[in-house]
């Protein structure tokens, strides 16, 4: 396989995999991540939840036209909103949330490639799983990982770093 993974997206320059992993060979990538993934997780809970709130309104108003039948759907509201975010976000052509995409980050798959929509629903689903279990002590491992990578980025194969011109 090549170093190189296909183009996609808007302005898409594919990028060697040695360049996105290796801290020594661009610390400018890693400069600042783990304080901008932290701003990122704050902007995309806002939006989520402004999208989870026009979902549960949504769905309050359809139980009326439904004799209730809708309602039953309310558990159902937050996790597909949710997990549909990252999944168009993080498997869009920008590879990043509007959140990332707001503090200058991307995900690349280590190989080099844009992360998939595979991987923008494991990703989200890793952390409420990893997190729930753990008490969220999980995201601290990115505090001692010089990629400022979580547990979820190591089991999905990904890497988020500084968005890089061109």
């Amino acid at each position: 396989m090549s170093d190189y993974s296909h183009a996609s997206g808007p302005g898409f320059r594919a990028r060697p995999a040695a360049e996105l992993t290796d801290v020594d060979l661009r610390p400018d990538l890693y400069d600042g991540v783990v304080t901008k993934r932290i701003g990122a997780f704050v902007v995309d809970v806002v939006l989520i939840s402004v999208l989870v709130l026009l979902g549960y309104l949504a769905t309050f108003v359809m139980g009326f036209l439904t004799l209730g039948l809708a309602w039953l759907a309310f558990g159902l509201v937050f996790p597909a909103i949710a997990l549909g975010y990252h999944m168009v976000s993080i498997g869009g052509p920008w590879s990043a949330t509007p959140g990332m995409r707001l503090m200058g980050l991307e995900m690349f798959e280590t190989t080099g490639g844009r992360a998939t929509w595979i991987v923008g629903l494991a990703h989200p689903l890793i952390f409420w799983i990893s997190g729930t279990l753990t008490a969220f002590l999980v995201v601290f491992i990115a505090l001692f990982d010089a990629r400022g990578r979580t547990l979820q980025d190591m089991l999905t194969g990904v890497v988020v770093v500084n968005r890089l011109p061109g």
